[in-house]
């Protein structure tokens, strides 16, 4: 990219030393969406770019990451899980899909968990809640485990909400 780092927002860490971490980049090809960066640094292994604004989403063709908005990372060597935000009119992608969850597969690669318009037990996604930060546990990680599960709070399409459990890939 022959970028360099802007702005590093806080490191997470799993139990099993390894870490993600938000950064805009500055200079080089790092330009508009592509200046948005998820790093991943396995433990033992080296750091690398897990997502990028502007690049391809991982399981939806012809799409682009616009914004990371909050992100994790589990134990047992499978990386970050993040929620982000679509380019609308890239790949499909219309305002009530715009926006998903994607995990780290076995392979090191992001995988797409869930997103909004996604049809779930017969019903259609309309928002959902997931890595949200509440008082007095500020900077914990939740929703997630070493068990490679997330859990998380589905509203649908009609009024109807739901407590999910979704497995890592």
């Amino acid at each position: 990219l022959g970028s360099n780092f802007s702005v590093l927002r806080d490191p997470v860490l799993s139990s099993d030393s390894a870490v993600a971490f938000l950064a805009t980049l500055k200079g080089g090809t790092a330009t508009g969406l592509l200046a948005t960066t998820l790093w991943w640094k396995p433990f033992g292994d080296s750091l690398r770019v897990f997502a990028q604004g502007g690049t391809e989403a991982a399981d939806i063709p012809q799409s682009q990451w616009k914004a990371i908005s909050t992100y994790a990372i589990t134990g047992g060597g499978r990386g970050p899980v993040f929620s982000a935000s679509l380019v609308t009119g890239k790949g499909l992608v219309t305002s009530a899909s715009d926006t998903g969850v994607w995990g780290c597969d076995f392979t090191g690669r992001p995988r797409l968990l869930f997103r909004e318009g996604d049809t779930i037990n017969g019903k259609v996604l309309k928002s959902f809640n997931l890595l949200k930060s509440s008082t007095g546990s500020i900077g914990v990680t939740r929703s997630l485990n070493d068990t490679l599960r997330v859990v998380w709070i589905a509203t649908f399409t009609d009024s109807s909400t739901a407590l999910m459990t979704t497995e890592m890939p």
